[in-house]
């Protein structure tokens, strides 16, 4: 049993994103729930259209309500009673409804954009994750996720963010989620990158699930260091 939580102290990171391609690429190999608790519900959004994994349960109420600090920490033991994963998608802001959740992760994950700004916004993350394992009274791992960052090159700057980020002992992942419309389109059309068809809607589907399956791939590796 895993839950992996994925935080942001502002939107259009690509938290979101980043939680739907995860969830549905494990999904492929075990039940998974996926909490949307954003305010937005992006992700109830997207479940409403066609092919959702059939291993994936999208969950963005609770007893018919919108999920609040009141009840998310019993929306996730519920989850993480029944299915081995559970992702949980937060609003973009540092809320005690995030920080009820971040205390219940196994893995928090923060998605930044690369930018000397956002390398800021990570450090702030970071202090609120701290802040949670006091009332925790235990250490929650965490790590950065890259998002949208170019494909082909990696920059002079993406590399003095990490190298900053490094210095400022905060772990990053190696893989990076690539600025992509394959990932932009599954919130249009529905499904995931593994759909057969999903190539005919969109150009480089196979680049966009190789790099999916990496990412995926490393967030499990995590997982096994840190979960007991």
């Amino acid at each position: 049993m895993a839950t992996v939580v994925f935080a942001s102290s502002k939107g259009g990171v690509g938290k979101s994103t980043s939680a739907l391609l995860l969830a549905t690429t494990l999904a492929q190999q075990a039940p998974v729930t996926l909490i949307d608790a954003d305010p937005n519900n992006p992700l109830a959004s997207w479940a409403m259209l066609p092919g959702k994994p059939e291993q994936l349960t999208v969950v963005s109420r609770h007893n018919g309500e919108r999920i609040t600090r009141s009840t998310i920490m019993n929306v996730i033991q519920d989850a993480s009673q029944r299915d081995p994963f559970v992702i949980v998608d937060l609003e973009g802001t540092a809320s005690s409804l995030s920080g009820y959740a971040i205390a219940l992760a196994d893995l928090v994950i923060a998605p930044l954009a690369a930018s000397q700004v956002e390398a800021v916004e990570a450090e702030r993350i970071l202090e609120f994750v701290r802040e949670q394992e006091l009332v925790a009274r235990r250490q929650i791992p965490f790590r950065i996720l890259f998002t949208r960052t170019p494909s082909a090159i990696r920059t002079r700057g993406m590399n003095d963010i990490q190298n900053a980020l490094a210095q400022a002992e905060i772990s990053t992942f190696e893989t990076h989620l690539h600025d992509r419309e394959a990932f932009r389109a599954i919130f249009a059309y529905g499904g995931s990158l593994d759909d057969p068809d999903f190539g005919s809607l969109v150009s480089n589907v196979e680049k966009a699930r190789t790099n999916v399956r990496a990412y995926a791939q490393e967030v499990v590796n995590v997982l096994k260091e840190v979960v007991q």
